[in-house]
């Protein structure tokens, strides 16, 4: 994956606390001439340096994707997160438009779970999602009926990363008056979550 330096992100506690608020994206797999995607909830896993290092997930069985995948197979995570327009006419001067976004992505070695393996993974990736609703149903309130009686139709996966990249595009390469004007302009559209990522990078000229 092509990341500019001045974009390239190498913080490990920023990216695990990116990762355990935007926890869902792609899963892709490549088999001969076809690639399979399929949108699913991760969790992550991290060192004792808060390194990324896997992500742990489960698919229907009724997914065309999960018939092909194969233990010890390569595959892919990729977090796309706000993926906003940037457009010239905020800039002072003429220049191209652009888009901005943060990105992790991790390329891996697929293991397919064992059920002793899936049914704690289960448990910790509902819990995690569940925990922010206010009556939110923890895996230990559901009943051994609906859990056995869904078992059968998913697989649980754990990849283990070979590499990985993260990367914020925030406008980095602007100046304090054209970023000051993207944010502006942002929030104007209400593309906040892009305009709260850009400020957090340049505090200072939004006091």
């Amino acid at each position: 994956m092509h990341i500019p330096l001045k974009y390239r992100w190498n913080d490990p506690t920023e990216i695990k606390t990116f990762l355990t608020q935007n926890n869902h994206g792609l899963f892709i797999s490549s088999h001969g001439n076809l690639t399979e995607t399929t949108i699913l909830p991760f969790e992550f896993l991290f060192d004792k340096d808060d390194k990324l290092i896997g992500a742990l997930t489960h698919i229907s069985k009724a997914n065309k994707q999960s018939k092909l995948l194969k233990e010890g197979q390569s595959c892919t995570i990729q977090i796309l997160h706000s993926p906003t327009y940037i457009s010239s006419s905020w800039y002072k001067n003429e220049n191209v438009s652009t888009l901005n976004y943060i990105s992790v992505k991790g390329n891996g070695i697929l293991h397919i779970q064992s059920l002793e393996e899936l049914i704690p993974a289960l448990k910790s990736l509902t819990n995690h999602y569940e925990s922010s609703s206010k009556n939110g149903r923890t895996f230990e309130s559901l009943s051994e009926k609906l859990i056995s009686d869904h078992l059968p139709g998913i697989i649980g996966l754990e990849i283990r990363f070979t590499e990985t990249f993260a990367a914020k595009k925030l406008s980095q390469n602007r100046d304090d008056e054209d970023f000051k004007n993207i944010v502006i302009q942002l929030e104007a559209k209400n593309e906040l979550e892009m305009a709260e990522s850009m400020k957090a990078i340049r505090p200072h000229l939004f006091h």
